[in-house]
């Protein structure tokens, strides 16, 4: 399992996405996957990413293709809910400098459990298992 999920959403934006997938090649950072949701492109911007897919890149890609433009929004929850990694990292389609998802990981480690640290899913190996809160239960009185 991955320790970061990179999040792509395109619409139409296929060269750019494969852009920056090249330069997630030389991130000095290695254990992440990345998750691309294609929402409803009219180019031939599937085809780039299958292309790109039929290489072998250094990570898994996983392509989720969307029948129409659904949005941002709904294109994003779909993605987040494909993803394995623990930290989350929206990206743009830009190319991103070489130590960028190392220092994400940094900042994301150092703020975890404090107020804004961004998005997190379960628990990173070797960091044991979170405290269960007990949940208060509160019985409303009944209206008359």
């Amino acid at each position: 399992m991955p320790l970061v999920s990179i999040i792509y959403v395109s619409y139409n934006n296929g060269d750019a996405i494969v852009r920056s997938l090249v330069s997630l090649e030389q991130q000095t950072f290695r254990d992440f996957e990345v998750v691309i949701v294609d929402d409803g492109s009219t180019d031939n911007t599937v085809g780039l990413i299958e292309k790109y897919q039929s290489l072998f890149p250094p990570f898994p890609v996983s392509l989720i293709k969307q029948q129409g433009h659904l949005g941002g929004q709904l294109s994003q929850s779909k993605a987040l809910a494909n993803c394995r990694g623990h930290f989350i990292h929206y990206a743009e389609a830009e190319i991103l400098p070489p130590a960028r998802i190392e220092n994400f990981v940094e900042v994301k480690r150092a703020s975890e459990g404090r107020f804004g640290g961004g998005v997190i899913k379960g628990r990173p190996p070797g960091m044991g298992a979170r405290k269960e809160k007990k949940k208060r239960r509160i019985t409303l009185p009944i209206l008359k």
